[in-house]
């Protein structure tokens, strides 16, 4: 579609125009405002029986108000997947080679399964040698790699200051705890972490 439009109302028009009684899949990659979504799928009698909406988001609730029913929250990747997504990159096969094995384990393990972050390390480290893995290593160990550190951090700009104010007490103080126990602070603080659906929990541990 290579129409210009000039307004929102008008690209609306467009839309469901050629979408009209017929049967699509549609991708919606980073949604951030439940207005989005309306101007680019409408309502649902725009489609044709069959068709698929796929949305992405990091805010549940935009999903909550659009009504989706099938709704699926990405985990993090399990080690072995992880190695073999990780290897891909570094090595551009399925396993590491034995001289690196041991090296390849322990950088993974810094990611805590997160897909970007094996990519990203896997095709930094790749045709180094292990001196440079090793020192590599003791920097992730303290702090992400840049690009992993500049994605993350779109997600972060998105939390308003009470979220921010969360999100920064789990980072320095509450890793590995359960949620449930330290709410209550919140609570006391009046920030009311259960009352917004925003995914607020670190990301890198």
């Amino acid at each position: 579609m290579n129409d210009l439009v000039s307004n929102t109302d008008e690209g609306i028009k467009i839309m469901e125009s050629r979408f009209k009684r017929k049967k699509v899949l549609i991708l919606l990659d980073d949604v951030d405002l439940n207005d989005q979504l309306k101007a680019l799928v409408g309502k649902h009698d725009w489609f044709e029986m069959g068709s698929r909406i796929i949305i992405t988001t990091r805010i549940r609730s935009v999903l909550d108000e659009a009504g989706v029913k099938c709704k699926y929250e990405l985990k993090e990747i399990a080690e072995d997947k992880s190695l073999i997504l990780f290897s891909r990159h570094a090595f551009m096969r399925d396993s590491p080679p034995c001289e690196f094995e041991s090296l390849s384990h322990a950088v993974v393990s810094t990611t805590g399964g997160l897909p970007l972050a094996l990519e990203v390390i896997g095709s930094f480290l790749c045709g180094r040698n292990p001196a440079f893995w090793q020192d590599a290593l003791m920097k992730l160990k303290e702090v992400p790699h840049t690009k992993v550190q500049e994605k993350l951090r779109i997600s972060y700009d998105a939390l308003n200051y009470e979220e921010k104010q969360i999100f920064l007490d789990i980072a320095c103080f509450f890793i590995g705890y359960i949620s449930d126990s330290v709410s209550s602070m919140w609570d006391a603080c009046c920030h009311a972490p259960n009352s917004n659906k925003r995914a607020i929990i670190p990301l890198w541990s």
